[in-house]
């Protein structure tokens, strides 16, 4: 990349963050604490005693995980634009941050403590990229609609904004296939299960 490249680059970034500072952090601070949550939650739900999975013994279900993803997503777009609706709604767009980093710390622990070298294999090729690029589009969406809902442009509903987040949505689903059905073709995805 060209240095003029990478200097545009930075200032859009620096726009972008100064423009939407408040969302973006608490975007940030609630996966961060669901992820504390999602790990607390996956140890004490096998009372700190995890079973060792063997490589044979593991499940392995691309299709599924990538199924599941792809509705999960849509409901957590579906509550992004939700939350725009209104002012009295805006607090709905907690859930889906609060749910994806429930899931990052759900499943990351279960990945280590259950299926070891196999399990850090799958979180640093399929899951973590998904989660990180699942975490990047619901706040490019959520800054989209809630600062429309902030400042009264929604005089005609969320029309203007369905098809942008329909568009994140695409590309969100696309990333969950080409991780899950295409690179994790290569090893299989392992099915996460706590017991």
């Amino acid at each position: 990349m060209s240095e003029l490249k990478k200097r545009v680059l930075l200032s859009n970034l620096r726009e972008y963050f100064s423009n939407n500072k408040k969302i973006v952090i608490s975007a940030l601070v609630t996966v961060c604490l669901a992820i504390i949550v999602g790990v607390i939650s996956s140890i004490r739900a096998v009372n700190g005693e995890f079973e060792r999975v063997a490589r044979v013994d593991m499940e392995f279900a691309g299709a599924k995980i990538f199924f599941l993803s792809a509705l999960l997503l849509a409901v957590s777009y579906a509550l992004i634009l939700v939350a725009g609706a209104s002012n009295k709604t805006v607090f709905i767009v907690i859930i889906p941050f609060f749910l994806l980093g429930f899931l990052i710390g759900k499943y990351s622990t279960c990945l280590i403590a259950r299926y070891e070298f196999w399990g850090i294999i799958n979180l640093i090729l399929c899951y973590l990229p998904f989660f990180l690029a699942s975490l990047v589009l619901f706040v490019i969406a959520a800054t989209n609609v809630l600062s429309a809902c902030v400042s009264k442009q929604t005089e005609n509903g969320l029309k203007q904004y369905l098809l942008p987040t329909l568009k994140l949505f695409g590309i969100n689903v696309g990333i969950a296939l080409v991780l899950f059905l295409i690179v994790g073709s290569f090893f299989g995805v392992i099915e996460i299960s706590l017991f």
